[in-house]
């Protein structure tokens, strides 16, 4: 009707909410996308596969003790220069690990890769708190939440595409 506010969130706004969900689904993505691929990882680099669970708990490990710590940087240095600086962390860390020669070359691009992710994700959150009105906000968490946990409902299906075994 004309004159009255529509309360729903849309996705593409001058907020950047769809630039938000897509960052947390990329996030989201890498981080489940390596658990499929764990025994073709292990077999490039000749450990055996029970060591492959190391490939996963590193990026965990590294995403949850350097989380807490980027959500009060990002508020005294600002938001996008962290942010940028934790996407270019991200990227450069998951396309090593695609070019890592040796075990614990993967260990420590993944540990990177946790710990740019730990940048990106809480930073998004503030984002959302700056730029999202009060009555929104939990939708708009609900957005950029929903886009990072939807890989984990496809990952079995997606992951093991790119793995022979």
């Amino acid at each position: 009707m004309e004159g009255q506010k529509d309360s729903r969130l849309h996705v593409f706004t001058p907020n950047g909410l769809g630039l938000m969900a897509l960052v947390a689904f990329l996030i989201g993505m890498d981080s489940m996308l390596v658990s499929p691929l764990v025994p073709v990882m292990t077999t490039t680099v000749h450990v055996s596969a029970h060591w492959g669970g190391l490939l996963v708990t590193t990026y965990a490990l590294a995403y949850g003790v350097s989380a807490p710590l980027f959500g009060p940087i990002s508020d005294h240095v600002g938001r996008k220069p962290v942010l940028i600086a934790g996407l270019v962390v991200f990227a450069f860390s998951t396309a090593l690990t695609g070019w890592g020669g040796t075990f614990w070359e993967l260990l420590v691009f993944r540990g990177l890769a946790g710990i740019g992710g730990a940048v990106v994700m809480p930073t998004l959150f503030a984002l959302v708190g700056d730029r999202v009105p009060y009555e929104r906000r939990g939708q708009a968490m609900g957005l950029v939440m929903g886009a990072f946990c939807i890989w984990s409902n496809k990952n079995g299906q997606f992951g093991h595409r790119f793995s022979p075994v």
